[in-house]
């Protein structure tokens, strides 16, 4: 699942969601549920991708509700 981190106001007073995928970068897709049956993704691996103000989410992918962090505080790797 998607994990989310919250910032305070020093840092931005966002949230920046770490999403996993598999895929590739310019083609993700969302991970099946893992509370029901499901045929594991054909792919060995999973990645993760930031999502801050500006960023792609996966395609079928909803976040919770929230202000996203704004990319200046994001660390580089999530710009």
């Amino acid at each position: 699942g998607v994990i989310s981190i919250k910032t305070q106001a020093a840092a931005g007073n966002g949230t920046l969601h770490l999403v996993p995928y598999t895929g590739t970068r310019e083609a993700p897709a969302v991970l099946p549920s893992g509370i029901s049956n499901f045929t594991p993704p054909a792919q060995a691996s999973v990645s993760w991708r930031c999502v801050v103000q500006g960023s792609a989410v996966p395609g079928g992918l909803a976040l919770p509700a929230g202000d996203l962090l704004p990319a200046k505080y994001a660390p580089a790797e999530c710009r």
